[in-house]
């Protein structure tokens, strides 16, 4: 009998379709386009959060009349609330420094917190960033309507 010898492993390879380069390239501006959202978003939490506080004071004094003066737990929470929320959005909005290493694009898991961040990890870790802060943000907010409305009742 004669033994058939196994064929050398062979490896076909053909570029990538241009349908799986237009994917790759969409993926990629969508990393680098999320910190841009979560910067339009905090603008736009920014602008809700000044003006909310603003329109319930004034109701309150149209309500209440000029000579009201509005006291109460809930309301005195209602305002801390908006300020903390104003304060975290602003928090998240403002530049934090981070340190890239903008020869790498891609670090597996970097478990040294002084090492630079490779640039797909600071899009990551600065949308992250900004995320955590402006939900935060949305919570006291919400927390603050919520006060406003059981002053009201």
């Amino acid at each position: 009998m004669e033994s058939e010898e196994p064929s050398p492993l062979v490896l076909s390879t053909c570029p990538p379709s241009p349908t799986d380069d237009i994917l790759r390239q969409k993926f990629d501006e969508e990393i680098a386009a999320q910190v841009t959202r979560m910067d339009e978003l905090g603008k736009l939490l920014i602008t809700i959060e000044l003006s909310v506080p603003g329109l319930y004071a004034t109701a309150l004094k149209l309500v209440q009349g000029k000579q009201a003066v509005v006291t109460g737990i809930e309301v005195a929470i209602a305002f801390f609330c908006w300020f903390v929320a104003l304060l975290m959005t602003l928090w998240a909005v403002l530049p934090k420094k981070y340190s890239v290493d903008r020869n790498v694009i891609y670090i597996e898991h970097s478990t040294e917190a002084d090492q630079a961040l490779s640039i797909e990890a600071f899009f990551q870790s600065s949308a992250q960033y900004k995320y955590c802060r402006l939900l935060i943000a949305c919570g006291f907010f919400f927390f603050g309507i919520i006060a406003a409305t059981v002053s009201i009742f």
